[in-house]
């Protein structure tokens, strides 16, 4: 290309116009080269090992620390109350301090890293099916391990004596919305950018269906947790779903290091960059942190069901199981990483505040608490 670029601009007789044609020529090479934003590309580079949060731009002074990994994202104006500390846990360990402002905007990806908890996660969506399911929960109780399982409507109506089971079990159950939609154009364009139709009422309803669907099954009401589906989530749809009483849980990532507890269990292409083996699988989780203090407060991605015909990752799930609950690891559920941040109290009275239909949402709709 340079070549002939600079074979044209020696035809120039008049010395002005020979920058000036260069400059567009290379202003031109270099659009044409990079092309427009760039597609989903299932064979390409994994854009998930860098968390929930891929394509996003978050800066650094978003990240609470005393909340290690669980990100706490103020809107405008809002201002920051200092948080009364609070006594030493039974353990010994104390816990962070609990969120003052109810304008916090919270997301938890990783709780404590100086206790060897881990928190094994699993989503519901559109695609699972019941016998998957149910040799999970199987591997599950063998092992009495309570899971934090995340449900769609979807899931609830077509097995609502699975979900039965998993209440029995004494499993965690979340909202993974009515309907499992797409909230951004992640899968589009790399980025996290709200798509059009999804607002503070759709999301509102969204989770609302699914924990009315969950409490007509079950006769139990959801935990105040939810996972956006496809990891589609940014700060304006966590704000919307935290205003309804659910607070995000995303999952353990590293972007330093390029290690991601999301297992990529949902991909079944094996020509995909994404596919890994069951194999694979385990030793990604096995490996993370390696060298660098573990697994330690991981939350753990995994689904109810997949499109693979074979080697699935239910298949090593309980090698894998075993093999942290060797190297010393506890399961707990997803809120008890949460413990002491005040965030699972915050949410459950926002829930309590729009049920009883104390604010009106955008556009007449009832269901959210605005601030």
């Amino acid at each position: 290309m340079i070549r002939p670029v600079y074979s044209v601009i020696g035809r120039f007789k008049t010395p002005l116009l020979k920058p000036v044609f260069f400059l567009v020529t290379l202003s031109l090479t270099i659009f044409l080269s990079n092309g427009p934003a760039p597609a989903f590309d299932p064979y390409g580079p994994d854009p998930l090992s860098l968390g929930p949060d891929a394509g996003s731009t978050l800066e650094p002074d978003e990240i609470s620390p005393p909340l290690l990994a669980l990100k706490v994202l103020e809107e405008p104006g809002d201002e920051r109350q200092p948080a009364a500390p609070e006594a030493a846990s039974a353990d010994g360990h104390d816990d962070p301090p609990p969120v003052a402002s109810s304008n916090l905007i919270p997301e938890i990806t990783r709780g404590l890293t100086d206790r060897m908890n881990v928190s094994v996660t699993f989503d519901g969506g559109d695609c699972e099916s019941g016998e998957e399911a149910e040799a999970i929960l199987s591997t599950l109780k063998e092992r009495s391990i309570k899971a934090t399982i995340f449900l769609t409507g979807l899931f609830i109506r077509k097995y609502p004596a699975i979900v039965r089971e998993m209440v029995r079990d004494g499993h965690e159950i979340g909202n993974h919305t009515l309907d499992h939609p797409h909230l951004t154009d992640f899968n589009l364009t790399l980025r996290q950018n709200t798509i059009e139709g999804v607002d503070r009422g759709f999301v509102a309803r969204e989770l609302k269906g699914a924990s009315e669907l969950f409490r007509i099954t079950t006769g139990t009401e959801m935990a105040p947790l939810w996972r956006a589906p496809y990891g589609d989530i940014n700060k304006e749809i966590r704000g919307w779903a935290f205003d309804a009483g659910y607070v995000h849980v995303g999952w353990t990532y590293d972007a330093k290091n390029r290690e991601s507890l999301d297992t990529l269990d949902w991909v079944y292409d094996r020509r995909s960059r994404l596919y890994r083996t069951s194999l694979q699988i385990k030793d990604r989780i096995l490996n993370f942190g390696k060298g660098s203090g573990g697994i330690n407060g991981g939350i753990i991605l995994m689904h109810l069901g997949t499109l693979r015909k074979d080697d699935r990752a239910s298949d090593m799930l309980g090698e894998m199981l075993d093999a942290l609950l060797e190297k010393g690891y506890r399961f707990v559920k997803v809120s008890e990483q949460m413990r002491g941040t005040g965030l699972l109290q915050a949410a459950a009275k926002k829930r309590r505040l729009a049920a009883g239909g104390m604010v009106q949402l955008e556009g007449g709709a009832k269901g959210g608490v605005r601030q």
